[in-house]
């Protein structure tokens, strides 16, 4: 190798360094996208994910452009490759953006904008077109009304000249009639318009311009690889509630339970085409029991003196070191893959919580608007019965006392409720776990014919010595099965509870041995009516007071 050739050599070897040092040590941008998302009552966590390759020294690398609410606290760096790497620090810095925080509002106000605009050009219509009317209505008068001046009169058109006046009035006129009306319709159109952009404009409150997160990542490159990168963030402004779908098929007496979720989130960030992961955990709730502290008295002097010499000495037991631990990516791109280390990271465990993983892709946009999610269908089987309480409501409601035996936890929340295919109400599902029994209200029932009449109400004195008032109610409760199957229904009623042994409660009819009567004295028929069978149920009691007693609670 010749001199030129060393020299050439030379300058090519400490350029290719220069470019490896300058490479290792520059600040990166992740080209990086939401992956999953796991959403809570109340918020969601967000995992973002970037492949890059690293070359070893001191590396920054960039996630631009996150949510401004996020938390910084719940920052988490994770990841694996061949790369042999140190996590040293994670940082949120909030950037405000030459941009208007919102697009949406930005686009509102050139619509609005457009709109005056073409109000405007109807204005100037309007105008043009009442001129035109005012024109026709002084050719009218001109030509129908006399001259105050004798000498000045012309003479009266003919008969043919007033069959085009009046023709030329007449298209003339209707004309821009016609125009103005169809003006008027355009410009209240245009004008709502306006109003519901305002309206709209009206509920997207933000600032002039947009913030954002950007988030730093420091690591220290032992050895040179590639590695796949997680970030993970919580952020507020998401969150999901169940919603049911329980359809019932009468002859069979199936149910399916369909389980949905509706999600809403307004996160700033559209999560399109990502792991969606629903769970019922709240993060916001700690899950370290309180600690009760002693609860001194003392006098009010001595306490506050005891305070301040608290306060005036330092107790190293409640210094938080801040050193961290040096992990590392795994070595060598034969080796097997690790998991990324954070260094001095700890792990906190959460509250129990039920977690739903969605078995497909979901696009949720960021505009706060319902998006259902389809969870999973449960089959129910149960035990089907009307329950009817005419006192309060001459209706049947079906019902089902089913178990759970599924795997799923049904959370509560609201049901639709379909019997046969048809859409007959709304009802609401209690918290059931699995292998859990519960009832469930599947709507009232038009074929099942419920009526409650006061038949005789009558009062009577009783007693020689000590003179009683008695009062004794006669009601009659008639059930009807229209239906062609055979159906059980479980007729409720009740009779008042005393509260003075001076005040006497009987039931006369039907007698107790018939009846199931709890303590709170309500009573209860399980009743079997086959197809069209009508039943005829007498309820008779009597109230027995001293005459000389206001009572309350009688009817």
């Amino acid at each position: 190798m010749n001199g030129l050739q060393k020299r050439y050599f030379t300058l090519f070897a400490l350029s290719s360094l220069l470019l490896t040092t300058v490479s290792a040590n520059a600040a990166t941008i992740a080209d990086s996208s939401i992956q999953s998302v796991t959403v809570y009552p109340d918020r969601a966590i967000v995992t973002r994910v970037t492949t890059l390759d690293l070359m070893p020294g001191h590396q920054e690398i960039f996630f631009k452009g996150l949510p401004v609410n996020l938390f910084p606290d719940s920052l988490q760096v994770s990841g694996n490759g061949s790369a042999q790497a140190t996590i040293l620090d994670v940082q949120a810095t909030p950037t405000q953006l030459k941009q208007v925080a919102n697009a949406r509002i930005q686009e509102i106000l050139t619509e609005i904008r457009d709109l005056k605009e073409i109000s405007n050009t109807l204005n100037d219509r309007s105008t043009v077109l009442q001129d035109q009317r005012d024109y026709y209505e002084k050719i009218k008068t001109a030509t129908t009304s006399p001259s105050s001046n004798p000498e000045a009169a012309t003479p009266l058109p003919s008969i043919e000249e007033w069959e085009k006046l009046v023709s030329f009035y007449g298209k003339g006129i209707h004309n821009v009639l016609s125009e103005i009306r169809k003006l008027n319709l355009e410009k209240e159109e245009v004008t709502k318009k306006i109003e519901a952009l305002q309206r709209q404009l009206n509920t997207l409150q933000a600032p002039s311009f947009k913030t954002v997160n950007d988030v730093s990542v420091k690591i220290e490159v032992k050895k040179a690889g590639s590695i796949q990168m997680n970030l993970e963030y919580m952020v507020p402004g998401a969150h999901w509630s169940p919603t049911y779908d329980s359809r019932v098929n009468s002859n069979k007496k199936l149910i399916e339970l369909n389980y949905s979720a509706t999600i809403r989130q307004s996160t700033g960030e559209d999560w399109s085409d990502v792991s969606l992961t629903l769970s019922t955990a709240r993060p916001s709730l700690s899950g370290t029991p309180p600690e009760l502290y002693p609860w001194v008295v003392d006098k009010y002097e001595i306490a506050l003196l005891r305070q301040s010499e608290a306060e005036s000495s330092i107790d190293g037991r409640y210094l938080k070191s801040n050193t961290v631990t040096a992990t590392h990516f795994a070595d060598g791109m034969a080796a097997p893959m690790e998991e990324m280390a954070y260094a001095g990271a700890e792990v906190a465990t959460g509250l129990t919580s039920a977690t739903f993983i969605i078995p497909f892709k979901a696009n949720i946009p960021s505009d706060n608007t319902p998006h259902k999610v389809a969870v999973t269908t449960i089959p129910l089987t149960g035990d089907f019965a009307y329950l009817t309480i005419p006192k309060l409501n001459e209706q049947a409601f079906l019902q089902a006392k089913v178990s759970n035996k599924s795997e799923y936890p049904i959370l509560a929340g609201s049901a639709n409720l379909y019997l046969d295919g048809i859409f007959i109400g709304r009802s609401y599902l209690k918290a059931v776990m699995p292998n859990e029994e519960f009832d469930l209200s599947l709507g009232s029932d038009e074929n099942i014919l419920v009526e409650r009449k006061l038949i005789k109400k009558f009062n009577e004195t009783t007693g020689l010595i000590s003179t009683k008032a008695k009062v004794t109610y006669e009601y009659l409760i008639t059930i009807e099965n229209k239906r062609s199957t055979v159906e059980k229904i479980v007729l409720q009623d009740q009779i008042p509870s005393s509260a003075n042994e001076e005040i006497i409660v009987k039931l006369i009819t039907p007698p107790e041995e018939d009846i199931e009567i709890d303590e709170e004295k309500t009573l209860t028929w399980n009743l079997i009516l086959r197809p069209g069978e009508k039943r005829e149920i007498p309820l008779t009691l009597s109230v027995e007071y001293p005459k000389d007693w206001n009572i309350s609670g009688l009817e």
